[in-house]
């Protein structure tokens, strides 16, 4: 069995229909029976527009699907939408359940391996959104000025002329300030109490893990927006593309085999001393590729892109 892994498709936002149409032909003209599928969030553009259209795509994949959701997807139009605390807790999980989708957010999903070197126990597909709380960036080494400036820009969402837009489309919807560090601290414990339940289960032989965001720095590091001639913007940048604390709850996971996140835009990929592999799948707006893993082997493909 293979698992099917894709992120960032903005079904509807800066992606034309029929990419994600292309996307989705070549998955499912090579996916068999007992293979499985996560999508890796950012899937449309906001208040759940263009996501069932997307699930839709996917009705034909034959075996379980999963999906996290990604910051875009808890864009809200404010005043107008249901705001990103509803979309995350009510909207998107039912809109999944509703197309054959589970939220991994909400719980993982055990798929049946039937042959290879874990044959009789399941893999576990488990998961997040992730959030990002600032701790990917290190401060340490910039003058102290410096390190103000970059925190004033975490908490407005500015840094030399460019806007973070998830501090526009980003909100309660219950009066309270949206607090991002808030709820990627929710998202690692969530995952952590996941993976920790995987670990005692004696019928999980294998965990993949997929996030949203970041869950290690190496898994961002050399983006271009990261400029090296720039470290104010660099490390505004880090702070914003994950939480160590979903890396830290994954490697508490001994099962967790894999680890894919997207969010970034840049394709990254490392091994640790444990031989867990982190992949961050680099898909771009207007470019797209799936990874398939086998478990059974620990064998990683990737497609071709898909313009």
């Amino acid at each position: 069995m293979r698992i099917w892994i894709t992120a960032d498709v903005h079904h509807g936002m800066g992606a034309h229909p029929e990419l994600t149409e292309r996307l989705a032909r070549w998955c499912l003209e090579r996916a068999e029976p007992g293979d499985a599928l996560v999508l890796a969030g950012d899937l449309a553009c906001g208040d759940a527009r263009g996501l069932a259209a997307l699930f839709a795509a996917f009705a034909g994949f034959p075996g379980p699907r999963a999906f996290v959701p990604g910051n875009h997807d808890l864009w809200s139009r404010p005043d107008e939408g249901p705001g990103s605390l509803r979309l995350y807790e009510e909207v998107l999980p039912a809109l999944g359940q509703q197309h054959g989708f589970a939220m991994l957010d909400t719980g993982p999903v055990r798929v049946p391996q039937d042959s290879g070197a874990g044959a009789g126990r399941a893999v576990a597909l488990a998961g997040s959104y992730g959030g990002y709380d600032f701790s990917l960036a290190p401060l340490g080494d910039l003058p102290p000025a410096a390190r103000q400036r970059v925190r004033a820009g975490w908490r407005s969402g500015v840094m030399d002329g460019l806007r973070w837009n998830d501090y526009v489309y980003m909100w309660r919807g219950d009066g309270r300030p949206w607090d991002h560090a808030a709820l990627a601290a929710g998202c690692v414990a969530r995952l952590d109490a996941q993976l920790q339940a995987l670990e005692a289960d004696p019928e999980v032989g294998t965990v993949v893990c997929v996030t949203h965001t970041a869950a290690t720095r190496e898994q961002v590091q050399q983006h271009p927006l990261a400029r090296r001639d720039r470290p104010e913007l660099e490390r505004w940048f880090l702070g914003l593309s994950g939480a160590a604390g979903l890396g830290a709850a994954i490697r508490r996971s001994p099962k967790t085999r894999l680890a894919v996140c997207g969010h970034t835009h840049h394709a990254r990929e490392h091994t640790d001393a444990e031989g867990r592999r982190w992949i961050n799948l680099g898909c771009e707006y207007r470019r797209k590729r799936w990874l398939t893993y086998e478990p059974a082997s620990g064998t990683l493909t990737y497609g071709t892109w898909i313009a």
